[in-house]
């Protein structure tokens, strides 16, 4: 009796109550409750069908419904989804929040099919926690900061974005300027080098002079290595580009396939010139045995 009194007590002290009820106890589809110039509207019992509004028209233009049940259809008896949305009619504006039976949550859409979905953009100040695992979002400032994934439990980045530049680190912060990064290894079906320019089919020029096999031997003896080919130290210390060191071991390659064709007119040279002296080699000998022959018959 105590508790009733005192609910009666803050509601005067607020405002005037207007209200219709049912012998039932449920509420009139023209009853209304007023507070402070806004209304609380109850109505349209749920049994009915169409819209079976809760708590609504909390503004003083009566455009919000802070809350309420979307049955969607005349008829229907069964919820659709709670509601807390702006409009006369909150299915048809989608403007709002809106929770259906099974628990996926729809902001800005009515039919959520995950638990949830977002029908706009989504501003986040702080660190996002992906539940069930070790790893946040984390974000710092706009325009000249840094969005990433942040592994907590080994004390690693997974993944690292700058808005400033743009570029893109896997597994680090520090791209080195590039626009990706990658701190490990990259498993790949297909890599793509999308244009290069100094491809080395200049070695197939007329104007291209090709080393000696001399040249190249006494650079190998001296260096270690190919002449325009990085030696293993550097490549240990610097790395090297992939377009850029393709493109010169094709150079050698073509280098080494004018050797070739160069030493196969030598060997077919060659060839001819052992063919003529085979049968130089050959006249010599018939010409012998006709000497020979010659000085038997003398005798």
């Amino acid at each position: 009796m105590k508790i009733k009194i005192a609910v009666i007590v803050m509601i005067s002290a607020f405002t005037s109550v207007e209200a219709q009820w049912n012998s039932n106890g449920n509420n009139s589809s023209t009853g209304n409750l007023t507070l402070d110039g806004s209304s609380i509207n109850i109505n349209t019992p749920i049994t009915t069908g169409g819209w079976a509004r809760g708590i609504n028209n909390m503004a003083t233009d009566k455009s919000t419904r802070i809350g309420g049940i979307g049955l969607l259809g005349s008829g229907e008896s069964t919820i659709k989804y709670y509601y807390m949305a702006h409009g006369v009619s909150p299915y048809s504006s989608g403007l709002g929040l809106y929770i259906k039976p099974n628990g996926n949550t729809g902001i800005g859409t009515v039919n959520p099919s995950e638990k949830l979905e977002v029908n706009g953009n989504i501003t986040i100040t702080g660190d996002l926690k992906m539940s069930g695992s070790d790893s946040y979002i984390w974000t710092n400032g706009t325009g000249t900061g840094y969005t990433g994934i942040w592994d907590q439990k080994n004390k690693r980045v997974l993944l690292y974005t700058s808005e400033s530049t743009g570029n893109i680190g896997i597994g680090t912060t520090d791209t080195k300027g590039f626009k990706l990064g990658v701190n490990g290894k990259v498993a790949a079906t297909e890599v793509k080098i999308a244009t290069y320019a100094n491809w080395s089919d200049f070695v197939f020029e007329k104007s291209y002079k090709l080393p000696s096999l001399e040249n190249v031997e006494q650079h190998i003896k001296e260096k270690g290595h190919l002449q325009d080919i990085p030696s293993a130290k550097e490549v240990e210390k610097n790395g090297f580009y992939l377009g850029e060191m393709d493109a010169k071991l094709l150079q050698k390659i073509e280098e080494l396939t004018l050797y070739t064709i160069q030493q196969e007119k030598e060997i077919k040279e060659l060839k001819k010139q052992n063919s003529k002296i085979n049968k130089q080699q050959k006249e010599l000998e018939e010409l012998k045995t006709l000497v020979k022959n010659l000085l038997k018959t003398k005798n």
